[in-house]
């Protein structure tokens, strides 16, 4: 694996499309933070603790194959040790997202990736989708962006978090989706 230093948004990216592994975060949490480099044969985990070492960051995995980060929480005796910020409502949205993209025919037919920013209403609802960056099909990114739309995240979000929260959809990898195809969506 070789991920150069670079924004921290940037480097998880590339870390995504690298391991195959979703990872869900807030835009603030990452913006302005630098990664480390990270080259050589390491484990996923061993790759992505020093990509975000000295980032006050560390990873909370919210299901096989999917994180989101909190920020170190330092004691009085500078322990490591940790309160992650909204971990189950980070794993709320992702498996809300996850279980829409396995609605789709044939989810993982199609590989592809989106950068998606999402704005949560105090009801749960999907208020707005933002597709960030460039594709190679508007079109399916626009229609996964409308079905996106259509979620309501149970729970809904906390009052203090901070919106939007920025996914990294991988879709056309294996979701872990069900065999049952009888909701899904043409």
């Amino acid at each position: 694996m070789s991920i150069p230093a670079q924004a921290l948004a940037d480097a998880l990216y590339n870390y995504s499309s690298v391991t195959g592994i979703e990872i869900l975060v807030p835009g603030d949490l990452v913006a302005g933070r630098r990664s480390n480099s990270v080259s050589g044969t390491l484990t996923p985990t061993d790759a992505l603790n020093a990509l975000l070492k000295g980032t006050g960051l560390v990873p909370h995995y919210t299901q096989f194959g999917a994180f989101t980060l909190t920020r170190v929480k330092q004691s009085k005796a500078a322990s490591q040790a940790w309160t992650p910020d909204y971990p189950d409502y980070s794993a709320a949205l992702q498996q809300a997202v996850t279980r829409m993209l396995c609605r789709l025919d044939r989810p993982n037919a199609d590989p592809h990736r989106m950068l998606l920013r999402l704005w949560v209403a105090p009801s749960g609802a999907v208020a707005r989708v933002s597709v960030l960056g460039e594709s190679d099909d508007v079109k399916r990114d626009a229609r996964l962006a409308g079905l996106l739309g259509q979620l309501v995240i149970q729970p809904p979000p906390p009052a203090g978090l901070t919106q939007p929260s920025t996914m990294l959809v991988r879709a056309g990898h294996e979701l872990g989706c069900g065999s049952a195809g009888t909701d899904r969506l043409p």
